[in-house]
């Protein structure tokens, strides 16, 4: 049966390399705009050592337009490489792109419309296009600022269980939230599948919290999954085989879903599972 880690490990690595790599292009991409806009506005690189009104016009709307592009994309470039639920993710990318469009709202409209009919206000398709701009710039950056504080609290939970599952003699360890704790025992107790997906074997529970004890340990408590402990009947040399669970049906694995969790699956129903009660089809594994 494939182990919770080993799943995460199969699936995460090589999304987490394409996030890195997708992320790094997006944000040097949007540098160099930024870069090359102000080159392009500030510099006789673009208008000419001795630039017309036409040249400057033309070198300063080439510079909006890049700075404008080159903004969202390293904010996109940025968030592209943090852990993110789909949501934001979408959220992101249409923030850039309202962004794109009030930049070229802003490059339609200068220089000719740039102000009012014999005022010097920004005209009514300029502060539209500002609007536009701004409100998807502001998207891009609160799913940027959601992603980082996710990603720190991921990274820093505040108290955490590390389970440790031994299953045919291989021992794995992992860490889960406090709060989910319950879940975990019952999952392992045979109950309803909780937050963890451990599953198998001998089971030491231990808190790696800061708690105060008396001898300055930390509290751990023994839990036996009913699925592989031995009986009375296998003490006494009969091997009656393991408890028909999922846990131990060569059916069982893990995938990842959509909005990157990773859950429980039957392959021969080929759905996702809710419990750990084995079916009619279960199939020990012996693997």
């Amino acid at each position: 049966m494939t182990s919770l880690a080993d799943a995460y490990e199969r699936d995460a690595n090589g999304a987490s390399q394409r996030r890195v790599y997708a992320g790094t292009a997006l944000f040097a991409a949007g540098a160099l705009l930024v870069v090359g806009g102000l080159l392009a506005g500030t510099t006789h690189l673009v208008m000419g050592a001795n630039p017309s009104t036409a040249a400057k016009f033309g070198a300063r709307r080439l510079a909006l337009t890049l700075v404008c592009f080159g903004v969202p994309a390293i904010l996109l470039g940025v968030f592209t490489v943090l852990p993110a639920a789909r949501l934001y993710r979408v959220a992101a990318v249409g923030g850039a792109a309202l962004a794109a469009v009030g930049t070229l709202v802003l490059r339609a409209a200068y220089p000719g419309q740039w102000y009012a009919s014999g005022a010097s206000v920004p005209s009514t398709i300029v502060v539209a296009g500002g609007v536009v701009y701004a409100l998807g710039l502001l998207t891009t950056l609160w799913c940027l600022f959601t992603a980082v504080a996710t990603f720190k609290t991921r990274n820093a939970p505040g108290g955490t269980v590390s389970m440790t599952v031994t299953r045919d003699g291989e021992t794995r360890t992992v860490e889960v939230p406090r709060e989910d704790l319950d879940d975990a025992r019952a999952a392992l107790s045979g109950g309803s599948f909780g937050g963890v997906g451990v599953l198998g074997g001998s089971t030491d529970v231990e808190d790696t919290s800061p708690q105060p004890t008396s001898d300055g340990g930390q509290a751990a408590t023994d839990v036996r999954d009913p699925g592989t402990a031995e009986s009375d009947s296998n003490a006494s040399g009969t091997d009656s085989g393991p408890d028909q669970y999922c846990g131990s049906c060569a059916h069982f694995d893990y995938v990842r879903t959509d909005d990157d969790a990773i859950r429980p699956y039957c392959g021969f129903h080929d759905e996702l599972m809710d419990d750990m009660d084995a079916c009619e089809q279960w199939t020990r594994n012996d693997a």
